[in-house]
């Protein structure tokens, strides 16, 4: 049984017919639920499902470490996991193939650190970025948190932020859950946020191979 409150323009809670009304985050939504289900195959389609599962797997990987600390308090009338899955799905065709320069692991009003050497050795876990720690906008400030992450493109896996660091260190630390092999292509990420959580940086990219 469907319950409308506050008349037709309020809230719905249940099902009528094929329609079903809910609350996400106190606003109230409908969803229509499909009168019969297909499983379509055109190239598009087939396309489309491959970029969602890509990023949507590495958005899970990401999620607690870098995408909520810098996208929740910024994304409007959704998750921060989502707002990074739809700033990011079109750069994605598979989970090892993406215009990798193009994705955003954050964007704020603060510019994109200039990075300056990068050290990831093969056998090793750990990466760890140098950058300007320079204020060059008026935005930054030497305390604000570094969030370093990367992406293994060779074989999918995640860096994630270990040590806590900040501008005024001018180094950065994530590490991996495999040991790097030689020739790994890495997909290199950094940004910002302000100690009080309330600005955010554009993230800096890099591409490193692992040296022999």
């Amino acid at each position: 049984m469907a319950r409308m409150y506050q008349g037709i323009l309020g809230g719905l809670s249940g099902k009528i017919g094929n329609v079903v009304g809910s609350s996400w985050k106190g606003v109230p939504v409908l969803k229509t639920k499909p009168l019969s289900v297909s499983n379509p195959k055109t190239a598009a389609q087939v396309a489309q499902r491959g970029s969602m599962s890509a990023v949507t797997h590495y958005a899970s990987l990401l999620n607690s470490a870098v995408i909520k600390p810098l996208w929740d308090r910024f994304a409007s009338r959704m998750s921060g996991y989502n707002s990074f899955v739809q700033a990011n799905i079109g750069e994605f065709t598979g989970v090892s193939v993406a215009n990798w320069a193009n994705i955003k692991t954050s964007k704020g009003k603060m510019a994109a650190v200039e990075i300056e050497d990068i050290d990831a050795p093969k056998n090793d876990v750990v990466l760890t970025l140098t950058f300007n720690s320079a204020l060059t906008d008026a935005y930054a400030q030497s305390t604000d948190k570094a969030y370093l992450c990367a992406i293994n493109a060779t074989n999918g896996d995640v860096a994630l932020p270990a040590t806590a660091s900040t501008r005024a260190d001018g180094a950065s630390y994530a590490t991996f859950s495999k040991n790097l092999t030689a020739g790994d292509l890495l997909k290199v990420y950094i940004a910002f946020k302000r100690a009080d959580g309330t600005v955010v940086s554009d993230s800096a990219y890099e591409a490193y191979t692992v040296p022999a």
